[in-house]
């Protein structure tokens, strides 16, 4: 598949998984019996203490830093894989993300990291991990949340394309919740670790996301769950917001397990949605690889469809 070949599918509304540098990705894992889940073994019941300490913390969330962020971000000339803004814009993701591990209060009590995954093409993804500082345990189980960091221009690729929405939004969103995980000074239970993703090359079909997936299937990773947020900001005028999940190469027993935690924790409903085969994101990379992923994003696709072609 071309670079124009992919612009011409992009033009069309068609999003797609470009395979040929991982053509086989998920075959270690179709081979690996314990790569079974269920919605009993993602997270235990919180504790009424816990649960308390949530519904504060949303209360106080503050979308100044998003705006700070998504201006910071969109105003990259472009963040196309193959340019030096791309590389330019994901090498400000990693330093704006050590920046927030530098502040955190509970260093004492995690170990943080920020790295940078390189791939064939200039721009790199970026993965930050939090784990508690006194845990020793090995091959730690993973929850992932990630987004995609790159924009394109489907018509002029090397032209402005600042991607607010798609996905700068997503970007910035899970920055904020590593930022809140780190204010309230949440610390992952013994065995558990989170990472936040943040991928390259997503518009150039899931390249990015595609190299991290397979790199930790060979290497073992269990992998509990990933959450990709791609477009999280913005609808259609007149259009009532909601969390809308993505029902296509996703996970449904972890899909219903994050509407629950919707109902319990967002003063918004949810719904499903989804285009088929059409379009998507990097949770297919996972899916793919054989790990449960879902997909959230800012509304039914009809909704936000008009925004989503434009790119």
């Amino acid at each position: 598949m071309t670079e124009g070949d992919k612009l011409r599918l992009k033009r069309a509304g068609r999003d797609f998984m470009d395979i040929t540098d991982q053509p086989n990705l998920g075959s270690y894992n179709a081979q690996r019996q314990s790569m079974l889940y269920t919605e009993q073994s993602l997270l235990p019941a919180l504790p009424a203490s816990q649960r308390e300490r949530l519904h504060a913390a949303m209360q106080v969330l503050d979308e100044q830093n998003l705006r700070d962020d998504i201006a910071v971000l969109s105003a990259f000339w472009n963040r196309n894989y193959r340019s030096d803004w791309g590389r330019k814009s994901s090498h400000w993701v990693f330093e704006h993300v050590q920046g927030i591990l530098n502040t955190t209060k509970a260093d004492s009590k995690l170990r943080t990291s920020v790295r940078k995954f390189g791939h064939k093409f200039p721009q790199s993804s970026v993965i930050a991990h939090i784990e508690a500082a006194d845990d020793d345990t090995k091959d730690k189980q993973l929850i992932i949340l990630g987004a995609h960091q790159d924009s394109l221009n489907y018509w002029m690729p090397f032209y402005r394309a600042p991607g607010a929405d798609d996905d700068g939004s997503g970007t910035v969103t899970i920055m904020q919740v590593l930022r809140s995980i780190l204010e309230h000074e949440f610390v992952p239970p013994k065995g558990l670790a989170i990472e936040f993703q943040w991928y390259a090359a997503e518009e150039g079909g899931l390249l990015g996301s595609q190299d991290i997936a397979a790199a930790y299937e060979k290497a073992g990773a269990k992998v509990k769950g990933m959450l990709q947020m791609d477009m999280t900001a913005f609808v259609k005028d007149g259009t009532e917001p909601i969390v809308a999940f993505f029902k296509d190469v996703v996970d449904i027993e972890l899909t219903r397990f994050a509407t629950k935690l919707v109902e319990e924790y967002i003063p918004l409903n949810w719904n499903l949605t989804g285009c088929g085969t059409t379009c998507g994101s990097d949770h297919m990379s996972w899916t793919r690889a054989g790990y449960p992923a879902i997909f959230a994003t800012e509304g039914l696709f009809e909704s936000v469809s008009v925004v989503y072609l434009r790119g």
